[in-house]
């Protein structure tokens, strides 16, 4: 018996390759639908929901660093500076 082809090995090559190719297709066609979901609503700790397309804290303005300040910033950070870009 020659260990080293396939047909040599328990259960030839073609029966397992078949099994897999019966499985796949088996697969394919008792797919679950995908669930619905809603990514423009977020679920908070506290149960309330909120919408992602609109600020939760209204009152708070992005701040957005200037050019120059981005630049220096940078900078301070290269050489292992205080990290500024975390929250």
């Amino acid at each position: 018996m020659d260990h080293d082809s396939p047909e040599g090995a328990s259960g030839s090559y073609n029966d397992r390759q078949s099994v897999q190719v019966d499985n796949a297709i088996r697969a394919i066609q008792q797919k679950k639908p995908r669930p619905e979901i809603d990514f423009t609503i977020h679920v908070m700790e506290d149960g309330s929901q909120v919408s992602t397309q609109e600020r939760v804290c209204k009152g708070m303005v992005p701040r957005y660093p200037t050019p120059r300040r981005y630049m220096r910033l940078s900078k301070i950070r290269e050489r292992g500076g205080y990290n500024v870009f975390r929250g």
